[in-house]
């Protein structure tokens, strides 16, 4: 492979994925970006920019700024459910590890209906799932990196 690949880490729980992103960085020494904090950036104020520009005009720089994020190199991306969601199709470069919590270690509880489908939807389009019953970062991380590391080892 020539190109670096990308790990794109999607959860339920926005926070914790985020942190264990910093964390799997960290550890692989690789570049971090979390592509909510990209389009606030980016964007500065996204509720003003939808007030002025219509949303329409803001969901195409979202995905522009997302599919910026899924083109960088060597970067453990954390990815918020919505925008996997929305756009998926841009992460082909990257190796998707859907962070499985149980319905209640959600930052917003979905309903019982909404959390079965959301799980349903990550796990159908992750490379790895990685199952955690408590939010634990440092134990996570290494669950991802060891599942990782037999993901590759798999692979050949």
């Amino acid at each position: 492979m020539n190109k670096p690949i990308n790990i794109a880490l999607v959860s339920l729980n926005d926070k914790f994925c985020k942190s264990v992103g910093q964390g799997v960085a960290g550890n692989l020494d690789m570049f971090n970006a979390n592509c909510e904090e990209m389009i606030i950036y980016d964007l500065i104020n996204p509720k003003e920019v939808i007030a002025k520009c219509g949303l329409e005009y803001f969901k195409k720089r979202e995905k522009g700024v997302v599919r910026n994020c899924s083109e960088y190199e060597n970067t453990v991306l954390s990815v918020s459910y919505d925008l996997f969601k929305s756009y998926s199709d841009l992460f082909t470069n990257s190796l998707i590890v859907y962070i499985q919590l149980p319905q209640g270690k959600q930052d917003k509880v979905p309903s019982q209906i909404d959390y079965a489908a959301r799980d349903k939807f990550l796990a159908q389009n992750s490379h790895i799932t990685v199952s955690v019953e408590q939010k634990y970062v440092k134990k996570c991380v290494n669950l991802v990196i060891t599942k990782i590391g037999e993901y590759y080892e798999n692979c050949q």
